[in-house]
């Protein structure tokens, strides 16, 4: 097994083991904790009144449709005498403390049903399975909504599945889906726009869902399913640790030109592969923190180029309020993208830090429209690509800091601006190199440079057209073994700098992000290493020169 395929194996085995937090939860890196859907169990009401004790926990509510006993004249339920549907109506109001265990399945809905939980934080309503591994399944192939709204409610363990999609109601707060299923068989073809969908409302979590093979539209014109996607005035949302794939949209969206503008969205540590469209689509969206999520697998389709991440492919309007602001992609894994690694058509503050971008065709590209101020690239690590940094087709937007990159084996150039942008750009402490030439290759604004001459970017044809130039290397790093992480004699250790980017995110969150791709601290060293990884592996015999082979 190659180093990549063991490095995606691990990803998903996070994702899908069936342990609920025997561990403490470990947030992304510049993700807040949520303040509530982690952590709850319903053994919160264990030994206490009112709640049945003949199962596997305490429920106030017990559906088994496969049970001979069971009766819609048993509500609610108890072990022994079941009831049937947890719909007796189209909609079912839960109070605080409410404890629904549903066995047997599947479950078939028919049309759209309303769940609506009045718990508190001390009193959280649960709608759950009991076992993981075999989820009572709920579905409907005439297609239909399961709506979940009120306050402090977990949905977990089931599994909902050809025809059901999940809409958290807006105005809801504290609702959580978590460790379940959404999905439908991969010849059904409905009418949603998502899967998971995140209405206006506030502090809700999907946390650690297997959402996959939901398609809109026909094999022959698909449409647009999004895995999750936000809706105008969704604050404080979190996406973690779910495996998101092979829907016919992107993985997550938010939000197309919707005002007010989501905001507080944090995407963390889900893996992502192999969508119709991309990864990460980042529209109208404010404050949005993608962290440290493995995003592989987005080839060419009817309607996308095949890029894993975009930041405002609808461009940015500032005076109408579209487009993103404040978005932030923060140590991310992103590979194997038959277009861009990421693409940046319109952004007002978007800081892309200690990334790994690798196996795609162009790793960041610039498509900056004019509305669009302060790109910070900062201690990525781009391998393997036809250019690492790309300006493509529009211009007017200003400054741009490209600083302590580690740009690898491109096959045209390393970094490749146009000069209406060159001049806004901060090009300072990269290293740049391309094995195949042992150099590099540049083009700032129309002058083309190639070589392996150290002061390649001191060049003054180049650095006449940039903003500022400094501290540049053409030279070969030196790495760990089946690694990306250099060791002590390698150029790029001790070369870097302390970008402003990071501080900028503390200003504003309030959350240190000094750390590496891995999750070290940074500095190690006496100074900051140029790329993703700072310098823990121990350095490789003196007798043998080890370099990075995929």
């Amino acid at each position: 097994m190659n180093s990549l395929s063991k490095i995606k194996l691990a990803a998903m085995l996070c994702v899908f083991l069936p342990v609920q937090h025997a561990l403490a939860y470990n947030p992304p890196i510049g993700i807040p904790e949520p303040p509530f859907g982690i952590d709850e169990s319903v053994e919160m009401y264990s030994g206490a009144s009112g709640y049945g004790n003949d199962s596997t926990a305490p429920y106030t509510h017990y559906v088994d449709n496969t049970d001979p006993n069971c009766s819609e004249n048993n509500w609610p339920g108890t072990k022994s005498a079941p009831i049937c549907d947890l719909f007796k109506s189209s909609s079912i109001s839960l109070p605080a403390g409410s404890v629904v265990e549903i066995h047997g399945g599947p479950y078939y809905i028919g049309r759209d049903k309303y769940i609506t939980a009045s718990g508190t934080a001390s009193q959280p309503v649960f709608v759950r399975g009991t076992d993981p591994d075999n989820m009572p399944r709920f579905e409907d192939p005439g297609e239909s909504v399961i709506e979940l709204g009120g306050s402090f409610l977990i949905v977990e363990n089931l599994h909902f599945h050809t025809g059901i999609n999940i809409k958290m109601a807006s105005g809801s707060e504290s609702i959580v889906l978590r460790h379940s299923e959404v999905s439908s068989d991969p010849d059904y073809w409905g009418n949603h726009g998502s899967a998971v969908s995140m209405g206006s409302s506030n502090n809700n979590v999907v946390y650690h869902n297997h959402i996959h093979d939901n398609h809109r539209g026909s094999p022959s014109n698909p449409i647009d399913m999004h895995g999750v996607n936000l809706s105008s005035g969704a604050t404080n949302m979190w996406i973690l640790e779910n495996h998101i794939h092979h829907n016919s949209g992107d993985s997550f969206q938010g939000c197309h030109r919707c005002l007010p503008a989501p905001r507080f969205v944090y995407v963390g540590k889900n893996v992502m592969h192999e969508d119709r469209e991309n990864g990460v689509d980042l529209k109208t969206i404010h404050d949005a923190i993608i962290s440290q999520n493995t995003i592989y697998g987005y080839e060419k389709s009817d309607t996308s180029i095949g890029d894993a991440v975009i930041f405002g492919s609808n461009g940015i309007d500032l005076a109408g309020g579209y487009g993103p602001i404040r978005a932030w992609l923060l140590f991310n894994d992103i590979s194997q993208a038959g277009g861009r690694g990421l693409r940046i058509e319109g952004v007002k503050d978007g800081y892309v830090i200690g990334n790994i971008i690798r196996n795609v065709r162009r790793g960041i590209q610039f498509d900056i429209g004019g509305d669009s101020t302060n790109v910070k690239v900062v201690n990525n690590t781009i391998v393997n690509t036809e250019d690492g940094i790309h300006h493509s087709w529009q211009c007017g937007a200003d400054s741009f800091s490209i600083e302590n990159n580690l740009i690898l084996d491109a096959s045209l150039h390393n970094i490749i601006v146009d000069s209406c942008i060159s001049e806004q750009i901060d090009l300072r402490n990269n290293l740049l190199w391309n094995s195949a030439t042992a150099g590099a290759s540049v083009d700032i604004g129309g002058t083309s440079r190639s070589g392996s001459d150290v002061d390649l970017l001191s060049d003054s044809s180049l650095v006449s057209k940039l903003a500022s130039s400094s501290n540049n290397l053409v030279k070969a790093p030196v790495f760990a073994r089946d690694s990306y992480e250099q060791v002590s004699n390698s150029p790029g250790v001790d070369a870097g700098i302390l970008s402003k980017a990071y501080q900028e995110f503390e200003d504003l969150y309030g959350i240190d992000i000094r750390y590496d791709l891995k999750g070290n601290r940074r500095p190690k060293g006496a100074a900051w290493e140029i790329g993703a990884i700072e310098t823990y592996a121990p350095d490789p015999p003196t007798n043998l020169r080890i370099e990075k082979v995929e």
